[in-house]
Parts: C-alpha cells; structure tokens; sequence
C-alpha cells in the first residue's frame, strides 16, 4: 500500500505512515546503493531519507 491509500482512503495517522514509509525507501536505497537525485546534492553511497 501506498502512503496516499493508507492516510487519504484509511485514515491512517499521517506521521506514522511517513515514518514507515521512509523506512521502507532507506531500505531500498540502502540495498542499491542509489545515490540522491536532483534537486538534492549528490551523495556519497546511498542517499538518505531525511
């Protein structure tokens, strides 16, 4: 599920949803190793979720 269906369709607490959701993509981008993409500054490694 998406964050849109779980706050908007389910009415999920909308910190919670951004929270795990952002986990969910730290662990993706920590896995590839995909650096940040514009308009954020390149990184070194993996970009991180802030």
């Amino acid at each position: 599920r998406d964050a849109f269906t779980r706050i908007v369709i389910d009415g999920e607490d909308i910190e919670t949803v951004l929270v795990e959701e952002a986990e969910k993509l730290q662990t993706l981008l920590n896995e590839t190793g995909a650096p940040c993409w514009p308009p954020d500054p390149p990184s070194k490694g993996a970009c991180q979720v802030k």
